[in-house]
C-alpha cells in the first residue's frame, strides 16, 4: 500500500504534461487493483480547493467527486 498525497490529484486534474500523464496512470494503476492507494480525508479539502483556484467550482467538484469514487483506495 502507498500513500496518495493530494498533489498526485491535483496534477492529474490540472496538467496535460508529463506531470499529470505521471499522476494519472497512477490512479489509473489504483483503479486496477494494480496498486493499493491510501490518502487521509483532508486530501478532498486540499483537491477541491486549489482545483476551484485555478480552474473553476465545476471542474472542482469533478476531480473531488472522482477521487471519492475511486476503488482500491482507502481514506
Amino acid at each position: 500500500m502507498i500513500y496518495i498525497d493530494s498533489n498526485v490529484f491535483i496534477y492529474a486534474a490540472l496538467y496535460p504534461d508529463v506531470k499529470g500523464d505521471n499522476a494519472r496512470k497512477l490512479i489509473n494503476k489504483i483503479e486496477n487493483g494494480e496498486v493499493t492507494g491510501a490518502t487521509y480525508s483532508l486530501t478532498f479539502d486540499e483537491v477541491f480547493w486549489i482545483v476551484k483556484k485555478e480552474r473553476n467550482f465545476d471542474m472542482a467538484l469533478e476531480a473531488g467527486k472522482a477521487l471519492l469514487l475511486m476503488r482500491s483506495q482507502n481514506f
